[in-house]
């Protein structure tokens, strides 16, 4: 009984219960995002005129948990990290919301959580170990890398270049896309990219270990595509273009591939 009363002290003496802070930053010179955090989910809002707004829910964050919010130039930085060293592990999970003014650069390392977006950025580039990407919002340019979860962006403007180990991807080009390059790849999950702009140039390539991929573009575009699928079937709604505006590429070990018009 001692022992597990011994036990059990260490164990509470390590833990510091739920909390949340919250910090506001005004400064018109901020005009990028930087975080750095163990775990949690980071939700970000569009904010009115320059005011930063942090939010940090500490759901488990024991004594070695360190939390540090500051400013460095043009760029606010947040970090979350564990002290001790090697032979020291400790909970550090913290969930942020936060709200951005619009046309902010946006990166975000995390070892597990989902990422959500809502409101006008400029630029995102996220790591994380595993979680889900959902972009709601206008978007000119994404990089995305995420060891198992699905990515999906509604509104790019611009190049796109993600990836996941296991996971479906959906991304959505707007009408006023004019020149981009765009990269998937999932090892098991389906990819579905559509681009409604009747002026963009580019590449398009899509890869998946497993699992359908398919492009929607306008039935007015000029295209050439290459289709290779190890099982599976092969379906191309285009004639190859002599002058061609987009190079299409989809592969799949085993799955559907599809280039197809977009409906008016």
């Amino acid at each position: 009984m001692r022992n597990a009363l011994i036990i059990c002290a260490l164990v509470l003496s390590n833990l510091v219960f739920a909390e949340t802070v919250t910090q506001t930053f005004k400064d018109s010179k901020l005009n990028a995002l930087d975080i750095e955090m163990i775990s949690g989910n980071v939700t970000l809002t569009e904010s009115n005129g320059t005011q930063i707004t942090v939010t940090a829910d500490k759901k488990k964050f024991e004594k070695n948990c360190k939390l540090e919010v500051k400013k460095d130039k043009n760029k606010l930085e947040i970090e979350v990290e564990e002290e001790g060293g090697w032979f020291v592990k400790s909970e550090c999970e913290v969930n942020f919301q936060i709200a951005l003014p619009k046309n902010f650069s946006v990166s975000i390392d995390n070892g597990a959580g989902n990422l959500s977006v809502q409101g006008a950025t400029k630029n995102i580039d996220c790591d994380l170990g595993g979680g889900n990407v959902k972009i709601s919002g206008p978007l000119k340019s994404l990089k995305c890398d995420v060891g198992g979860g699905s990515i999906s962006a509604n509104q790019l403007t611009g190049n796109a270049e993600v990836s996941t180990g296991a996971g479906d991807i959906n991304l959505s080009f707007t009408k006023e896309t004019q020149l981009i390059k765009v990269d998937t790849s999932t090892g098991a999950g389906n990819i579905d990219i559509k681009l409604h702009s009747p002026i963009a140039k580019g590449s398009l390539k899509l890869s998946t270990g497993a699992g359908d991929a398919q492009v929607a573009l306008p039935s007015a575009a000029q295209v050439k595509a290459d289709l290779s699928t190890g099982i599976g079937n092969v379906n191309n709604e285009f004639a190859t273009a002599k002058k061609p505006a987009f190079d299409v590429e989809l592969s799949s070990g085993m799955g559907n591939l599809k280039v197809y018009k977009l409906k008016k």
